[in-house]
């Protein structure tokens, strides 16, 4: 395929692209060292990237060890299962959000497996050219869930695994909160934009919660998608 004429749009993107990582502290794993390399030495990463590694026992390791806010991980690994990496992650209550680049035939199997394993946000790997990586990094670094549009049936397919309908309606504001945090947009910024204070967002938020049974803001936009309740983030 022929980027020419999107190389342009792909090179205004860089500065928003690692702009949502700023002060954040990344782990790369992919299975073909070429591509981790390339990632790795960014001009853009390295005072951010706190290490690398290609398989999944080496990942978990430098998961637990350097506590990063984010691991960007190919489903490809020299060695291990990523997705038994993303489960161990999460498993260990830390702050690490994990984005998991999907390559190859074959997405839908592995996309259900990564979003039942926990995963906060999943690439397809065609897509990159079409500026889906500046939404796929900066959604779960800010707390949201990034899904490809085109995994959108998978996602939705597991609506009704852990996900009860809500309590009660959801009101257009709750909705409204509800998909700015999806996008990964924090309390501050949602209060700005909706024109509302800090508190009545926290309200919001509580409601949510309570009406979605969720743990968290995470996870109330994980079920607000699940349910069709909110849109997919944009990229």
């Amino acid at each position: 395929m022929d980027f020419t004429a999107r190389l342009p749009a792909i090179q205004a993107s860089i500065s928003q692209r690692y702009g949502s990582l700023e002060g954040r502290r990344v782990v790369l794993g992919f299975g073909g060292r070429a591509l981790l390399l390339a990632q790795a030495c960014n001009p853009a990463w390295p005072h951010r990237v706190v290490g690398a590694a290609t398989t999944e026992a080496e990942l978990l390791t430098l998961v637990r060890r350097e506590r990063p806010d984010l691991l960007f991980c190919g489903d490809r690994l020299e060695a291990g299962d990523p997705i038994a990496l993303v489960e161990a992650v999460h498993s260990s209550s830390g702050p690490t959000r994990v984005l998991l680049l999907l390559s190859g035939a074959g997405h839908a199997a592995r996309a259900e497996r990564a979003i039942r394993a926990g995963c906060d946000g999943l690439l397809v790997e065609e897509h990159l050219g079409e500026g889906t990586l500046v939404g796929a990094v900066h959604a779960p670094c800010g707390g949201g869930v990034y899904v490809d549009r085109s995994l959108a049936a998978a996602y939705r397919h597991l609506r009704d695994t852990g996900s009860s309908p809500p309590s009660a309606p959801l009101t257009v504001r709750e909705r409204e909160v509800l998909q700015l945090v999806a996008a990964g947009t924090g309390n501050n910024a949602i209060a700005s934009r909706l024109i509302v204070s800090r508190e009545t967002v926290k309200t919001h938020l509580a409601n949510l919660s309570r009406k979605l049974n969720a743990r968290d803001r995470t996870h109330a936009a994980v079920i607000g998608l699940k349910l069709g309740w909110i849109d997919y983030p944009e990229s």
